[in-house]
């Protein structure tokens, strides 16, 4: 019973820590004005994430939050921004060319599909390996293709983890207060740290690990 009662203790403690970190995610995104706040909120929010991975539970969230968004702000909205200019394009240009009908049209139809699969793997470990390794600039968006497509396997699981827990949402909607990015964050975090351990292992990339 009491194995059986800590497990209870230990499940509802990581419940009651995911729906905090929800909260200062929204909270501090808003205090951004949405647009600025998001990004730092966002790496804010898987720093703290991936610490609790390593094995670092008993860290001060709010501080570590704090910390991480103030010491990011400006860096990951200028990737994010670009990256946002880019994802604008390619949907204008998909839809563009999904409404001629002609065979060059979709020709370069699928062409832009293939970038936008190429797209959708980098935003989805852009945060993930921007709070794991020490880069500069712009090489964290390279870097995070490079990673995504080589932990194939991570990136499946991270895709149909997202897709599940869309479904829940659309179901309950009450959660999304507090747990939208919380749980999502796990999910991606997880599988990615993963992979990253997997590919330094195996010598596949030689990557500095951040100490953040």
């Amino acid at each position: 019973m009491s194995g059986f009662a800590n497990s209870i203790y230990r499940g509802s403690d990581m419940i009651m820590k995911l729906a905090y970190l929800n909260l200062l995610w929204i909270g501090f995104s808003l205090l951004g004005g949405i647009i600025l706040g998001v990004f730092p909120a966002t790496v804010a929010l898987f720093t703290v994430i991936r610490k609790w991975i390593m094995g670092n539970k008993d860290i001060s969230i709010f501080q570590t939050f704090w910390q991480c968004y103030k010491r990011d702000f400006v860096g990951i909205n200028v990737i994010g921004l670009v990256l946002g200019i880019i994802g604008f394009v390619l949907a204008v240009d998909i839809y563009y060319f999904s409404s001629i009908n002609s065979l060059l049209s979709k020709s370069i139809l699928i062409i832009f599909g293939i970038l936008s699969l190429f797209y959708l793997i980098t935003i989805l470990y852009l945060i993930p390996t921007y709070v794991h390794f020490e880069l500069k600039g712009f090489q964290y968006v390279k870097y995070a293709l490079i990673l995504g497509i080589t932990n194939i396997g991570g990136t499946i699981v991270i895709i149909l983890g997202c897709v599940a827990v869309t479904f829940v949402y659309m179901k309950l909607p009450a959660t999304l207060l507090f747990f939208s990015m919380s749980v999502i964050g796990v999910i991606v975090m997880w599988p990615a740290y993963r992979g990253f351990l997997k590919i330094n292992n195996q010598g596949q990339m030689d990557l500095v690990k951040a100490n953040k």
